[in-house]
């Protein structure tokens, strides 16, 4: 979503920069002390983790007066493209490096990942949480309804510059030198229709269900 309003409080800025997302909670590692977050919006999710952990948690954010917010919630906010931003962070800083729907905004995430493996700590991770263009909902406007639309969030957020499955999320850590430790759907459909598909398929669309995917990897 492409801002084009200079939100004067906290109250006023859209769930888009804001939400704490407490479905990625429970995949920050516990123990972790130094934390990065990229697109951190106006800090709710860091602001989360640092309660949660106990951790020090930085944030990068592109959109300067939503990265405001943000410098009244973190340790230190940097303002600017998530890559170069990254290049100023010395090696070895960060026990862990969250990425939440934000990776598909990059024109090359995967340069997010090498990035990562300078800045984070010996047995750091990258937790991270990408839309699933299968999702049901997505998936029957390109299936049924021969469409690809153009909206302001969600699946087919205009701002995304790429696009991901399952199976292309697994490639994608791979291929840029990761293990992934743990990887699991969030926020499910409750759609009786892909219930029925997939006991009839024996779960061959079960993927469809999960608007997202959370991925917990390390370095290899």
């Amino acid at each position: 979503m492409l801002p084009c309003t200079v939100y004067q409080s906290l109250k006023d800025v859209p769930l888009y920069y804001e939400s704490p997302r407490n479905d990625v909670m429970p995949f920050v590692p516990e123990g972790v002390k130094s934390v990065l977050d990229i697109g951190c919006g106006s800090g709710g999710f860091g602001e989360n983790v640092k309660l949660a952990r106990g951790a020090e948690v930085w944030g990068i954010e592109q959109v300067a007066h939503v990265a405001e917010f943000a410098r009244t919630r973190l340790d230190k906010v940097l303002v600017g493209d998530a890559i170069e931003m990254m290049k100023t962070i010395p090696e070895n800083t960060f026990d862990l490096m969250t990425a939440n729907d934000v990776l598909e905004h990059l024109a090359w995430p995967g340069l997010a990942l090498q990035e990562a493996k300078r800045i984070l700590k010996p047995g750091g991770r990258v937790q991270a949480s990408l839309p699933n263009i299968r999702f049901w909902d997505a998936f029957r406007e390109l299936a049924f309804r021969a469409d690809f639309p153009q909206l302001d969030q969600g699946i087919y957020d205009r701002t995304h510059l790429r696009f991901f499955t399952e199976k292309s999320m697994k490639r994608f850590f791979a291929e840029n030198g990761y293990e992934i430790e743990r990887m699991q759907g969030v926020n499910a459909t409750p759609s009786r229709v892909l219930r029925l598909i997939n006991l009839f398929t024996g779960g061959k669309y079960k993927d469809c269900q999960y608007l997202q995917f959370v991925i917990v990897a390390r370095p290899l």
